[in-house]
């Protein structure tokens, strides 16, 4: 607020980016890998569900303050607050080893054994990356009101938020690589569900409900997964693949689904999102995660 040039902005807002990356990166690391394996789903699953409830508080506390310098400094206010608490975070002490290999070669290592779960990751960060960009597009085209579209969104949203709720309890009686697959098969069914359910309102939400909870769901299933047995330098170096993987579906999810909803808007959202998870499942089952490599 200090200045209107937009490439100031722009530098702030790439590092903001930077820093950002980095804070997710270490923290889905460190909460999927210091806690006692028993309590990782739970402390995971807490973490997400607070992870997903702020970026829901964000946007209304601009609502309620306005775009002003108030907004801006509360903003501030918090980046502060975290860079506070991220120096108090206290890291294991590992013995350092030299990798056996380093640059391409060690990035290969890292993620051939996991490729399957890289693409699940790509799969559910294509539907969320899409679900605030295009589902109101969507929604709007089909005759909605500005306001109603817009809620097409939060209704994803939302579900991603009471997901981890859901999912802290069903990782009582089951392990995270047992949910992959169902998950994995249950965004493509509820992707593919959009359509008949747009009739009506009620079961257009219903359903973007269930399918961004399942998105959300899937992303810390994967985390969970990756990292099992893992120290936190492994389960950050697994953990950064899967973020980049994640982003990139980020981009490929509103590419495609814009492609297509060109051809048509009722059924190239649906038929985007479940060709990708699709994708994405069968090479998972076709290349499952190397026990030896996680």
């Amino acid at each position: 607020m200090l200045t209107d040039n937009l490439t100031l902005w722009a530098i702030g807002y790439t590092f903001l980016g930077l820093s950002g990356g980095m804070a997710w990166i270490i923290g889905d690391a460190l909460l999927a890998t210091l806690p006692p394996p028993e309590q990782r789903a739970k402390v995971m699953s807490a973490y997400m569900f607070l992870v997903n409830f702020n970026i829901i508080i964000g946007p209304l506390l601009v609502a309620l303050l306005g775009v002003g310098h108030l907004a801006f400094v509360i903003g501030a206010l918090i980046v502060l607050l975290n860079l506070i608490m991220g120096y108090m975070v206290q890291f294991p002490q590992e013995e350092k080893s030299e990798p056996a290999h380093k640059g391409l070669k060690l990035l290969m290592q890292i993620a051939l054994p996991i490729g399957g779960l890289l693409l699940v990751s790509l799969s559910s960060g294509s539907f969320e990356g899409s679900a605030t960009k295009m589902l109101p597009v969507q929604a709007f085209g089909l005759g909605y009101s500005e306001r109603m579209a817009a809620l097409a969104a939060v209704a994803s949203g939302a579900g991603n938020l009471v997901s981890q709720i859901v999912l802290m309890a069903l990782l009582k009686r089951f392990t995270a690589h047992q949910l992959v697959v169902p998950g994995s098969v249950l965004l493509a069914v509820f992707a593919l569900l959009i359509i008949p359910a747009s009739v009506y309102t009620g079961s257009y939400y219903a359903v973007l409900f269930m399918a961004g909870g399942i998105a959300g769901a899937l992303y810390t299933l994967v985390v969970l997964d990756v990292t099992r047995e893992a120290s936190s330098e492994q389960g950050m170096q697994r953990i950064s693949c899967i973020a980049a993987f994640y982003t990139m579906g980020g981009v490929l999810g509103p590419l495609l689904a814009g492609g297509l909803m060109e051809w048509s808007l009722l059924w190239g959202y649906s038929a985007a999102m479940a060709v990708i998870t699709l994708v994405a499942l069968a090479f998972y089952l076709r290349f499952p995660a190397n026990k030896a490599g996680i």
